[in-house]
């Protein structure tokens, strides 16, 4: 086997699973346009249709082949074949999945092994397949596919977030593991992207008791109001930070709010969680309802005023197209950040308090003995315990 070190992306080897549909096809059609040689992979037999269609700047053609990836000999099968055939294997993206929408309490037991064969198991048989081929050549590239559902809570796609939480897991875990052999791990935390995941996909699993059709109409509906980013804009941004190492990826940037506050404060998190998941509910399960109006975040009202300029801001000074956010969403996300802000200030004048009376508790010393005093937090009082 070749072994000539990571090569990115021009002259690379990739395997896309996932790859026939949305992000996965995203990010094949990319890659090959940077120079990488694209296997595309997927459970849909179009997955050779696109491939067919992808011009490559390597001049290779892209290849496409039917594999279910809940089937680790096949996909094994398939992994080393192209090891084989190209004498290394660069990267591979770990990107198949399917999500579930609705309730935990109608979820049943096929729902929930259906998701995590597809979206945890998929990404575990990769990995086993792929990561002994890289320890051998002593580079490549694992990028898993998990979501900000795998960084936030998630209600209404519980077995869904569970998968991505663990993916996460996993992608963080490997990632130190296989440093020290010359192997990378990064995992993709898409937020909403125009994919046909937005409606279902053609694998999706509903669960609620409302027609199918009713059902993927709504979804679409209630995620255009987050103003989805273009798949392909997704793939540029992923790849950009997939060359630099990134370990954790978040496309759209202003998406990492979301994390950040979820790391910050899971109490703060949980609480915006509950206000989502209760206009989300009502939304995509409840009576049918009058189509709602987006409405601009607007600086100029003074509620929102800080939350607008930070989500305008966005990570990396990037700004917001104007109408990104229901009016109700603009409402919990500003509660949120004014309790957020009002429980920073409360801690810091707690700690400052709390520092000031901590001086009084030092170890006071006199010419030849020393007493150490404990304080006792309110009374204003210390007793001596002994010197």
């Amino acid at each position: 086997m070749t072994s000539t070190g990571l090569r990115v992306f021009d002259g690379a080897v990739a395997i896309v699973t996932g790859a026939a549909s949305g992000i996965g096809r995203a990010l094949s059609e990319e890659l090959a346009r940077r120079g990488a040689s694209v296997v595309l992979a997927d459970v849909q037999p179009e997955v050779a249709d696109v491939a067919a269609g992808i011009p490559c700047a390597s001049g290779r053609a892209a290849s496409g082949c039917t594999i279910d990836v809940t089937d680790f000999d096949g996909l094994r099968h398939l992994i080393e074949g192209v090891a084989g055939r190209y004498g290394r294997l660069d990267c591979i993206f770990n990107n198949a999945g399917i999500a579930a929408g609705g309730e935990l309490r109608d979820h049943t037991l096929a729902a929930w092994n259906r998701v995590i064969d597809v979206n945890l198991r998929g990404v575990i048989h990769g990995v086993q397949a792929a990561y002994p081929i890289m320890l051998r050549q002593g580079f490549g590239h694992i990028v898993n596919t998990a979501s900000m559902q795998g960084l936030m809570p998630s209600p209404l796609t519980a077995s869904y977030s569970t998968t991505k939480h663990a993916i996460v897991g996993l992608s963080k875990a490997l990632r130190v593991e296989a440093a020290g052999a010359g192997v990378r791990v990064s995992v993709l935390c898409p937020g909403v992207i125009r994919t046909p995941l937005l409606s279902g996909g053609k694998h999706g699993i509903f669960i609620a008791a409302i027609p199918e059709p009713e059902q993927r109409d709504r979804a679409l509906r209630y995620f255009e109001r987050l103003r989805p980013m273009d798949v392909r804009q997704f793939a540029v941004k992923a790849l950009d930070q997939v060359a630099r190492n990134h370990a954790i990826i978040v496309v759209p940037a202003w998406w990492k709010v979301f994390w950040w506050l979820d790391r910050l404060s899971p109490r703060l998190s949980l609480f915006v969680a509950q206000r989502v998941f209760e206009s989300a509910r009502r939304d995509l399960f409840g009576p049918s309802q009058p189509k709602r109006q987006c409405v601009a975040v607007r600086s100029g009202v003074a509620a929102d005023a800080a939350l607008a300029d930070e989500l305008r801001a966005g990570a990396h000074g990037r700004r917001l197209k104007a109408g990104a956010f229901s009016e109700e969403t603009v409402h919990v996300l500003s509660e949120a950040v004014h309790v957020l802000v009002h429980g920073l200030r409360a801690t810091t004048m707690k700690l400052d308090h709390e520092r000031a009376h901590a001086r009084r508790c030092d170890q006071v010393r006199e010419p030849e003995t020393v007493y150490v005093y404990e304080y006792v937090y309110g009374d204003g009082a210390g007793r001596r315990l002994g010197g």
